[in-house]
């Protein structure tokens, strides 16, 4: 949806040029520009290569220096710990080579001890000794066996025992090509093929749907009006509310221009009179007058009446609805009727050309406020609450005749009844002129700079 700045006229002249200077730029930008940048950005591509690998080298270089520093280092670390280290080496090398020979010691003895020990014991049965060589033989296998034991048992113990270790010399880490530096590394130019996929020929035709709409979604409107109608600022969030209600359903890609419908903001129709909104889209023409009023709404047998809940601090028993007194009557239905007629007198001319048009109008009173609740019989103006406006227009059938053409010719016809009350414009046959010169200028310095 195309949230319109009612200071642009000739919107459909513009759109016409809009897109007459969108063709022209893209055939230039195939025979002129593309060629230029593309050559631009090989150029620039290979001066910027050269570079990174002069600077790469030199980085890499001084990256080799701090590694050879490090080698040097770890020479010179390494004799200076070894010097350190050498008495103490060489007593742990004696403590465990003292080790080694007594436990070899006591594993000999205890080996030699049981083979001497075995021989003892197989002797006495085979001869017949005297009682005394019997009994020291005895004796000595004995004693030879608990010496037998020990051994074994001293050697295990040695065995078992932890040799001392001898202190090894740590270096420090070898710098790794992760750790160095990075944001002193050159940066690797882009290619050109990555470059040239983001390089496009620019769109005056989308340019210009930008700038002719209200920025914000519509909200610049409602900030600067503020500030000029200060005593209408009471009903501004419910013409907010509106908008973007209506804007969330009819909200259409917009590269895809002709499916987007267009707002009108608070068309003035009068000195004191204006039309909230006016929504023209493939689905119909849309005449909205925002109420925002909270509390309770009714309207039986032709009068509105409007009741809001007072509170009474000291009495709460005189607490409770209260009806609105008004300076002037609450003729809500009639104020529509009114607006209508008058955008049907504005689009005369339109309505004899295309005799369809007229049906295709409609419209109704908004009830914005989130508290409203509404009693209302027999009202002959069409009335919706809150989004359910926007609901009742998606559920219309599109009309075909409505092209954006068309859409664009109702929107001229309306704001330029629009300036005699507010005189402010600006071609957009002009906007659409300026903007191409600026695509132009933009894309010449694009290549002048060969994309820097």
């Amino acid at each position: 949806m195309l949230i319109i700045n009612k200071k642009y006229s000739n919107l459909l002249k513009g759109y016409q040029r809009a897109i007459e200077l969108d063709e022209q730029l893209k055939h230039e930008w195939e025979l002129t520009y593309k060629p230029e940048i593309n050559k631009a950005v090989n150029e620039n591509f290979i001066n910027e290569t050269k570079e990174y690998e002069e600077k790469l080298k030199i980085w890499q270089d001084m990256e080799n220096a701090k590694i050879a520093e490090w080698q040097s280092n770890q020479i010179a670390l390494k004799i200076e710990f070894d010097l350190a280290n050498k008495q103490k080496v060489d007593q742990i090398c004696f403590r465990n080579k003292q080790l080694s020979i007594e436990k070899t010691n006591w594993m000999i003895a205890w080996i030699l001890s049981f083979i001497v020990l075995f021989w003892l014991l197989i002797i006495p049965g085979k001869s017949h000794l005297p009682i005394v060589v019997f009994g020291i033989i005895s004796l000595f296998t004995f004693l030879l066996f608990s010496f037998s034991i020990t051994a074994l048992i001293v050697f295990l113990v040695k065995s078992n025992g932890e040799t001392q270790r001898i202190p090894q010399f740590i270096p420090t880490p070898k710098p790794q090509s992760e750790e160095w530096d990075s944001s002193a590394r050159p940066i690797e130019p882009e290619k050109v093929k990555s470059i040239l996929q983001n390089i496009n020929c620019p769109s005056v035709l989308s340019r210009w749907i930008e700038d002719i709409q209200y920025k914000d979604g519509g909200e610049e409107y409602f900030r600067n009006f503020a500030k000029k109608c200060p005593q209408a600022i009471a009903g501004i969030p419910g013409e907010i509310s509106m908008m973007r209600s209506i804007n969330s359903i009819f909200d259409q890609n917009k590269t895809i221009v002709d499916e987007n419908g267009i707002y009108l903001l608070r068309l003035r129709i009068g000195n004191n009179d204006d039309v909230d909104g006016i929504e023209i889209d493939k689905r119909g023409i849309w005449v909205l007058e925002s109420k925002y009023y909270d509390g309770e709404l009714t309207y039986k047998f032709g009068q509105w009446k409007h009741s809001v809940k007072v509170r009474h601090a000291a009495h709460e028993c005189l607490s409770g609805w209260q009806e609105k007194e008004y300076n002037r009557p609450l003729d809500l239905d009639k104020q529509w009727l009114r607006e209508f007629d008058c955008v049907i007198s504005l689009l005369t001319n339109e309505i004899n050309t295309y005799p369809w048009l007229k049906k295709m109008i409609s419209g109704g009173l908004v009830f914005t406020h989130p508290d409203v609740n509404v009693d209302i019989n027999n009202c002959s103006v069409q009335y919706s609450i809150g989004m359910d406006q926007a609901i009742l227009m998606q559920r219309e059938s599109e009309k075909p005749k409505l092209t954006f053409v068309r859409r664009l010719e109702i929107a001229d016809a309306l704001l330029k009844a629009n300036r005699k009350f507010e005189p402010e414009q600006i071609s957009s046959v002009h906007l659409a002129e300026e903007i191409s010169a600026k695509l132009r200028t933009f894309l010449k310095e694009q290549a002048k700079n060969k994309i820097n």
